[in-house]
């Protein structure tokens, strides 16, 4: 069940999976860069971690073997280790709860997604792995703009 302080689910509107994305645009590559700069090597090596699980199931995925849920699950980790990296909790538990949002909202459900992460995941973690804010954040704001092209596509600007 999703907890749901704001009354989002309440709200019957087929613009709150948009809005959802927009916020996500307007915080993930700002976390992106904090990454960058606040990261420990724990937390790199976590992040290292998730993109190589998502690379092997990626394989896995496109086989049959593993449902998209999973890989949704997987590219959610992703973006929530970089959001504790701020060291933000109003951020992170703020994160927490949008990513439960976009589950309950997202109806459109692409390969192109998943294959979207798969390529733009390892180049973001590698910005943040150099320390280099610039680049982690216009890569996910990137990686965010094609991700609400292929959710959103008739969305009007």
């Amino acid at each position: 069940m999703v907890s749901d302080p704001l009354g989002i689910l309440r709200l019957n509107d087929d613009k709150v999976s948009m809005d959802i994305a927009e916020i996500s645009i307007l915080i993930q590559p700002y976390a992106a860069a904090l990454a960058a700069k606040r990261r420990t090597p724990e937390d790199l090596e976590e992040l290292r971690q998730v993109v190589e699980e998502y690379q092997r199931e990626w394989s896995r995925y496109r086989e049959g073997r593993i449902s998209y849920p999973e890989m949704r699950r997987i590219d959610s980790r992703f973006h929530a280790i970089i959001i504790r990296c701020c060291r933000n909790v109003v951020m992170d538990r703020f994160n927490a709860a949008m990513e439960e949002f976009s589950d309950y909202y997202r109806e459109n459900r692409s390969d192109l997604i998943l294959q979207d992460n798969y390529t733009m995941h390892p180049l973001i973690l590698d910005a943040i792995e150099r320390g280099d804010a610039e680049e982690a954040s216009a890569l996910m704001l990137k990686h965010l703009h094609r991700m609400d092209e292929l959710l959103h596509p008739k969305k009007k600007a």
